[in-house]
C-alpha cells in the first residue's frame, strides 16, 4: 500500500497493481489502470484479479469503470482497522451530543454568513450563531434545497457539481443459528462477476447473533435498490448457498 504522503500518481498506481509495462494517464478510470498493470489477472489467476476488483469496489462504493485512478488505496492514510462499536452506533452519536442543545424537526432553509457570524432560517424562527459546520448530503446541495446567502465561493460550488456519490447497501440476514466459523469476522465470496453479493459481515463475534450482513455497491446496488425485498433476500441467500453449498 501506499505510505502516508506518498505519491499517488499513475508511475505509483503501475507499480502498486502489478508492474505492468503500461503506464495510465491521470484521467485514466480506475478499471483500465487495474486492466493495465495486470492484463485483468492476478498472479495468473483471472479470479484473484477479481478479488481486488470487487474489494475496490466496495471500499469506494461504485463501479471501477467510474472511478479514477487517484481513488485507488483511498483511506489507507488513516491509521487503525475497522471496528464494530459495542452497543451500536447510537453511543457515539451519545458521546458526542452529551452537553450540547440538539434540535430535531428543525429544517433549516437559508443559511446567511458573513464575517460577523452566522444566520440559520429554519421553519420556526432564526438561530444565530459564531459560525456554522455545514454537513449536508451532497444531494440535497445540489438540489438547491438550502440557500446561502451570500452564495457559497466558486471554488466550492464546482467542487459540489463536480463531486460524485457512490452507493454501498447492506441487507441483514438473521438465521436461526449459525453455519459458519464463528470467529470470521467477514466471509468474502470471489466470483465471476454475476453474483450481486460478495462480501458478508458476520455479527456474531460482536453480538453473539446469527446475523449476516451483505454488501454490495456500485451498479448492483442500484439494480438491487428496484427489486423487491423477497427478490434482494434470494440474491443474497443464492450467494450464501454458493459459498457454503
Amino acid at each position: 500500500l501506499t505510505p502516508a504522503g506518498a505519491d499517488r500518481g499513475p508511475a505509483s498506481v503501475e507499480r502498486r497493481i502489478g508492474g505492468g509495462a503500461a503506464v495510465v494517464g491521470a484521467d485514466a478510470s480506475l478499471a483500465h489502470a487495474l486492466d493495465a498493470g495486470t492484463g485483468g489477472t492476478t498472479d495468473g489467476e483471472p479470479l484473484a484479479y477479481r478479488a481486488v476488483t470487487g474489494e475496490n469496489e466496495q471500499d469506494l462504493g461504485n463501479d471501477l469503470d467510474a472511478l479514477s485512478v487517484r481513488a485507488l488505496d483511498e483511506g489507507e492514510e488513516l491509521a487503525g482497522g475497522d471496528v464494530l462499536p459495542e452497543g451500536g452506533y447510537a453511543a457515539l452519536g451519545a458521546a458526542l451530543a452529551d452537553g450540547i442543545e440538539i434540535r430535531l424537526d428543525t429544517p433549516i432553509r437559508r443559511i446567511e454568513w458573513g464575517a460577523d457570524g452566522v444566520r440559520l432560517i429554519a421553519a420556526g424562527g432564526a438561530i444565530d450563531g459564531d459560525a456554522a459546520v455545514c454537513t449536508l448530503p451532497l444531494g440535497v446541495l445540489r438540489a438547491g434545497a438550502v440557500t446561502f446567502d451570500p452564495p457559497l465561493p466558486a471554488k466550492t460550488g464546482d467542487a459540489v457539481r463536480a463531486l460524485g456519490v457512490g452507493v454501498l447497501d447492506k441487507v441483514a440476514l438473521r438465521f436461526p443459528e449459525a453455519f459458519w466459523d464463528p470467529e470470521a469476522h467477514a466471509l468474502g465470496l470471489v466470483d465471476d462477476g454475476r453474483e450481486t453479493f460478495v462480501s458478508f459481515v458476520s455479527m456474531l463475534p460482536s453480538t453473539g447473533r446469527p446475523i449476516l450482513v451483505g454488501l454490495v455497491a456500485g451498479a448492483a446496488a442500484r439494480a438491487c435498490e428496484r427489486w423487491t425485498d423477497a427478490a434482494i433476500v434470494a440474491a443474497a441467500m443464492t450467494a450464501r448457498r454458493t459459498m457454503h453449498g
